[in-house]
């Protein structure tokens, strides 16, 4: 037997849904699912998680709760929480999806992975090293204006959207949201 996450958190990447899972983990009533981000049909460290696998993991976190005790889960679509309701007719769950400025979010994903393309010693895991990779508020904002990475001749697009598109930065996931 399991529960379904009581509390589900959401969100674009590098928009603080980290944060919020940690704090609310630290609260004593609250489990949270481990390891977090065990989302179905997404990569983790060992590989697709699968329908199974998923329902296994909620099976051991169940087995955690305490009378009085919440389920709490993160993943980064939102759509996983939803399939979820429809697949057991589960009782509503608290979906918290979290945003934060574009810029911001742009920024902090920029400080946090390196580029394959165009970055040498970049991972796996893709995550920026201090002393290998050159981070630069100044860089960022040139960047940032041509929404594109360079490298001698080499234009890679990047992760980071032009000014003129930032209005529809969140635009696909709140499309995918309101479908929902």
């Amino acid at each position: 037997t399991f529960c379904l996450p009581a509390v589900a958190i959401a969100g674009h990447i590098k928009t603080g849904t980290s944060a919020l899972w940690y704090m609310l983990n630290a609260h004593p009533n609250f489990v949270s699912r481990k390891p977090k981000e065990m989302c179905i049909g997404r990569s983790s460290v060992k590989g697709k998680t699968s329908l199974e696998s998923f329902l296994g993991n909620l099976a051991d976190s169940t087995a955690e709760l305490q009378p009085g005790q919440l389920l709490l889960d993160a993943c980064l679509g939102a759509e996983e929480y939803e399939t979820l309701h429809v697949m057991f007719a589960a009782p509503p769950m608290l979906r918290i999806y979290v945003v934060r400025a574009a810029p911001e979010t742009a920024w902090s994903t920029w400080n946090y992975f390196c580029m394959h393309e165009l970055e040498s010693d970049c991972g796996p895991p893709p995550l920026t090293k201090v002393g290998v990779h050159y981070r630069s508020p100044e860089l960022f904002h040139e960047l940032f204006m041509m929404g594109m990475m360079e490298k001698g001749d080499k234009r890679v697009p990047y992760r980071i959207p032009k000014p003129d598109e930032l209005h529809n930065y969140y635009g696909w996931e709140i499309t995918r949201l309101e479908n929902l």
